[in-house]
């Protein structure tokens, strides 16, 4: 895969201490979950019949939808990162353009721009809106050979109002040095590692989660950097936020 991305910082959740359930038992909750979960073009709608089942926790194992990602045009991409809000972008050229896994009503692509002396931007646009905004900024938290802005999210958002969001919309993006070969991004306490698009030393992935009611958090996302040999350079420590 080769493309890249960044996201909103939010705190760290406590993590929870209830016990994993049972393989063959999560495996039904997910399915019950997925049943109810149906990805349309642009756009996600998902029911959460698991909601609340006892011994699951959405954001230590949560369901994982990876919608393709496409390129964007390089009109579409120059004019969201030329667009954004309270930067000077005039310095700043497109290293990345892609969608997002899903729309939302903030944004249904990303673009990763660079001022060619090591800063970096991350922006979002949304189709039919004249101006961008940036979503974050590099460095974040990192070593030498990763750095990422931490993970964000965004929600879809039923019409009706106090109406529950439908899913949460899981961004993660940074950049990396010459070493790495391989970035992954897994979720909560699940061990499936996610492969990252990587192109120009920037690195973006997006998933979608579906939304569980009466639990307002999104599932931590945990970035890994391998060398070419499988060694393990990076992964995320949210004690250093």
């Amino acid at each position: 895969m080769s493309l890249s991305g960044i996201a909103r910082i939010r705190p760290a959740r406590t993590r929870s201490t209830e016990i994993r359930p049972a393989r063959s038992r999560r495996r039904g909750m997910i399915a019950a979950l997925l049943a109810g979960t149906a990805l349309a073009v642009g756009n996600v709608s998902t029911a959460s019949a698991a909601a609340g089942s006892a011994g699951y926790d959405p954001t230590q194992y949560p369901v994982i939808l990876t919608p393709p990602l496409h390129p964007i045009s390089a009109d579409r991409a120059s004019e969201i990162l030329h667009s954004c809000a309270y930067i000077d972008n005039a310095a700043y050229h497109v290293v990345l353009g892609a969608t997002t896994a899903a729309v939302t009503k903030n944004e249904d692509a990303i673009v990763i721009g660079n001022d060619g002396a090591g800063n970096w931007i991350y922006c979002y646009g949304l189709t039919g809106r004249a101006v961008s905004y940036p979503q974050g900024f590099f460095p974040g938290i990192g070593n030498d050979d990763l750095t990422e802005f931490n993970s964000g999210s965004d929600f879809n958002t039923m019409p009706a109002d106090g109406a529950d969001p439908l899913f949460f919309l899981l961004t993660n993006g940074g950049h990396y040095s010459s070493r790495v070969a391989r970035i992954t991004v897994s979720y909560g306490a699940e061990a499936k590692e996610y492969p990252a698009i990587m192109h120009n030393g920037a690195y973006y992935l997006s998933t979608v989660t579906p939304y569980i009611h009466g639990d307002p958090y999104n599932p931590l996302s945990y970035v890994r950097a391998y060398d070419a040999h499988g060694k393990l350079l990076y992964v995320t420590d949210y004690s250093k936020l």
